[in-house]
């Protein structure tokens, strides 16, 4: 029996939570994930999670298109970034949410191929595990490990992927699914064997133009896109700011503390942040979030909110900010603070998790080559320069020096856009709808 790198806590939370996908997964002996809501000293409402082990929590809200098989056969995946595994359910699966859905016929492709655990042929290598069962906090899945053709685009973009496909899968919570599978964008210690990890096969196998994917999210039914092989310019509304990736697990990253308005709190000097396209919300070390909690004392009827400030994470001498509307949940006159409390213990945590409403206010991108993130602010309706400055700003009493560091640090930066842009009609863009609420 495999132990899952996620485990599935429920594909649709309910309206509490944005009516939206929740999954948590990890690393390690994972055995159980959960989501609650308490009072925290200052009145505001924090989600707190509950995590065994290594594990994150996720509600996932954006899904694409993948194509997969000889010929293409269309699957609706979530583009995770905290997993590393592709998983779909194959026609060998007769429960209830295998038929609703979309399912992976190997017979029917003549590029597929049975492999084990190892990634080998069965033919040739058959002493290896055939199959697997995978637990997860509400649920379970089985099936077989199979190598076929997946495609980006209908056409384009092709290389060879190893991943499950599943033969079972438990009624709750599968059954309650928008989407047909996942498709895991994370490191290799987040895959279930050699030759599962589908960053790794897509730079293995030079099959993009460069080893970097991009995410743009929108709070819209349309608009969202995951790009392959680099950026769009036109979704920057600043330039990128690189941050090195601190362990090969998720796409991990340092910063320096958590500010309010450009000037650093103490809260949480030195953490670690996992940048998780699969997270539809904030998360972060429960004492952490419970100080700023109460630091920000959020009035349950809004009244402060007008003069609440920008949040942001140091980077050096710059700063992400978020502002309030971001990390807010205000429906009519009722607000709380849109950050979950998560403990992930050492040696991948303490972790904050930057979900989506951090990823709707930047374009990511993810360059494996690294491998290192880069954020810009993103170019929606409205958005003017003089937001761009807000959004990335310079810390408060910094010293010139270590804006002149960083101009160093970064002066690759320009001719990097430069380079992506000219690449953009190369790009493999897939466009991501919004999950809106149970199916």
């Amino acid at each position: 029996m495999m132990r899952s790198s996620f485990i599935l806590v429920a594909c649709v939370l309910g309206a509490t939570l944005h009516q939206s996908n929740a999954w948590s997964h990890g690393t390690g002996h994972l055995r159980h994930g959960g989501v609650q809501q308490h009072e925290t000293h200052s009145k505001a409402k924090l989600r707190s999670v509950l995590v065994s082990e290594v594990g994150i929590v996720h509600k996932t809200e954006y899904w694409g298109k993948i194509f997969v098989g000889t010929p293409p056969k269309e699957f609706s995946v979530i583009f995770d970034t905290g997993s590393g595994n592709l998983i779909l359910p194959s026609t060998k699966c007769t429960s209830l949410p295998c038929n609703n859905h979309e399912k992976y016929n190997p017979q029917a492709s003549q590029s597929a191929l049975q492999v084990g655990k190892e990634g080998d042929s069965l033919e040739k290598e058959p002493g290896q595990k055939k199959e697997a069962t995978i637990r997860f906090g509400t649920g379970s899945i089985h099936g077989q490990f199979y190598k076929d053709q997946l495609c980006l685009g209908s056409d384009k973009s092709c290389f060879k992927a190893n991943f499950i496909g599943t033969d079972y899968e438990s009624e709750f919570p599968f059954d309650q699914c928008t989407f047909d599978g996942i498709m895991g964008l994370g490191f290799k210690d987040l895959f279930m064997g050699d030759g599962f990890n589908m960053v790794d096969d897509v730079v293995s196998q030079h099959s993009l133009p460069s080893n970097k994917f991009s995410v743009f999210l929108r709070d819209h039914e349309e608009g969202s896109e995951i790009s392959f092989g680099g950026y769009k310019r036109s979704q920057a509304a600043s330039d990128v700011l690189w941050a090195p990736v601190t362990r090969e697990s998720y796409w991990q990253i340092a910063i320096d503390d958590v500010t309010f308005n450009n000037a650093k709190t103490g809260l949480c000097s030195g953490c670690q942040v996992a940048v998780d396209t699969g997270t539809s919300m904030l998360a972060g070390p429960s004492d952490v979030v419970e100080h700023l909690g109460d630091k920000l004392d959020v009035k349950n009827d809004c009244s402060n909110f007008d003069s609440l400030p920008l949040l942001g994470f140091a980077l050096g001498d710059k700063v992400l900010n978020m502002r309030p509307n971001d990390y807010i949940d205000r429906v009519g006159n009722s607000c709380t603070l849109s950050l979950m409390t998560l403990d992930v213990p050492p040696p991948k945590g303490p972790l904050f998790i930057f979900g989506d409403p951090f990823l709707r206010r930047f374009l990511t991108i993810y360059d494996r080559d690294g491998p290192r993130v880069g954020f810009a602010v993103a170019q929606h309706e409205g958005v003017t320069a003089d937001d761009a400055k807000t959004l990335i700003a310079t810390m408060q009493g910094s010293h010139a020096k270590h804006t002149e560091d960083l101009i160093k640090l970064n002066s690759h930066v320009t001719k990097a856009m430069l380079q992506t842009t000219a690449e953009d009609e190369d790009l493999i863009t897939i466009t991501l709808a919004r999950v809106s609420g149970p199916r």
